[in-house]
């Protein structure tokens, strides 16, 4: 697909792609390969502007240098285990292998050791499982990924998508991440889950996430950096769910996938969702992020959630009350005097935002540059023209193989 507004003083200039030697892991289901994760630079060495790892790297240095702090964070990777079956017009469907529901066994037992086999590869470099289930749509499962610093956990995340549908290949079944693969089903997401450990000036890293002395049972600098991030949810929203497909997926509530800017204590439909802890004697421990799904580029969408957080500490920024109901169950009136919003559900809304010239999205235009935020956008707007209009079934075939 060609593009059309792009525009760069080097367009015609060649980017090379530069091996980061730290991050090579031996390939897990092949031993005569080695994965490695690149950086683009331009011919002179200077980092080019929309490399996404590179501007995860920049951001997360950031908030190490100004407040001594590292992000951690863990996926929570969810996909749909399909066939593909042609129909006798010869239009392909891909068909859930299982009719099962959320935490059931038999599922489980069917698959386990394919399961067990792709946990057995992630351990092999370093990848730890949390846990693993079930979904709630049929033929899904989800792994939980460990949490760690920021760039390993979405280097982590990238490979254990590979493992899966490798593993799955050799039984002729298809691996589905596409967002939302029919109307009634729930969705894939990648829920991230982020904590910041306080690491300079410390002989043991330590969390600072929860604090039990305060109201919420958060530090106030976490307060800060999550009231950042809620402030600038509507111009985080492009990067969180980019496709027309990401959008079906967040447009109604009830599907746990985070639409209303609001936060709250286990609350699923909220798109920023703190766990309450186990008692008030401990502090909270992880912001959850619901809203990122597997189309999204998560190393460019958690560096631009590290700069809206950061211009949150630095305003001191408060959070409001949370929220423990659906705000789709609400009334427009409820929702109106809580001053509780969806998020932006059409790409002319969120180019408008993030291209403005008022405060929600400052840090991202700062922080990106506006040239190369014009380019991405350019990029993103080519896919919601392509896919104006698709049906489930015309996503699905669109994306399954892309993603």
């Amino acid at each position: 697909m060609v593009v059309p507004d792009l525009s760069h003083e080097n367009v015609y200039h060649d980017i090379k792609l530069v091996a980061d030697k730290s991050s090579q892991r031996p390939c897990p289901w092949n031993p005569k390969l080695s994965i490695v994760f690149l950086n683009q630079q331009w011919i002179d060495g200077t980092p080019y502007d929309l490399c996404s790892r590179t501007l995860l790297q920049k951001a997360a240095a950031r908030l190490r240098k100004e407040h001594g702090l590292e992000m951690r964070a863990g996926i929570e990777l969810e996909f749909i285990l399909v066939r593909k079956v042609v129909g006798a017009d010869g239009t392909p469907d891909y068909v859930p292998i299982d009719s099962s529901g959320y935490a059931c066994a038999k599922p489980l037992a069917t698959w386990e050791d394919d399961l067990l086999a792709i946990e057995e590869q992630f351990a092999s470099i370093g990848i730890e499982v949390e846990q693993i289930h079930h979904e709630a749509s049929q033929g899904q499962f989800e792994f939980a990924i460990k949490y760690t610093e920021v760039v390993r956990t979405i280097e982590n995340y990238l490979i254990a998508r590979m493992v899966i549908q490798k593993q799955f290949e050799k039984k002729g079944i298809i691996v589905s991440f596409v967002p939302k693969m029919s109307s009634d089903a729930v969705g894939n997401g990648a829920h991230v889950h982020l904590s910041l450990w306080k690491i300079d000036g410390v002989e043991t890293p330590y969390n600072i996430v929860g604090d039990k002395s305060t109201e919420y049972l958060i530090s106030e600098q976490f307060q800060s950096f999550m009231a950042g991030i809620k402030h600038h949810l509507p111009a985080l929203a492009q990067f969180m769910a980019p496709t027309p497909n990401s959008i079906k997926r967040i447009c109604e509530s009830g599907h746990w996938a985070g639409n209303y800017i609001v936060w709250g204590y286990d609350n699923k439909e909220a798109v920023l969702r703190i766990q309450s802890p186990a008692s008030k004697e401990v502090g909270c421990t992880n912001l959850e992020l619901k809203t990122f799904d597997h189309t999204s580029n998560i190393f460019l969408g958690l560096a631009n959630v590290i700069v809206c957080g950061l211009d949150g500490m630095k305003k001191n920024m408060k959070l409001p009350a949370p929220v423990a109901s659906d705000p789709g169950e609400m009334t427009s009136m409820e929702r109106e005097t809580q001053g509780i919003q969806m998020m932006p559900m059409n790409i002319k809304e969120r180019k408008d935002i993030l291209l403005g010239d008022g405060d929600v999205g400052q840090p991202i235009r700062e922080f990106m540059g506006i040239k190369a935020l014009e380019n991405y956008l350019a990029a993103e707007i080519c896919d919601h023209q392509l896919q104006a209009g698709w049906c489930f079934k015309q996503d699905v075939e669109c994306l399954i193989n892309r993603i």
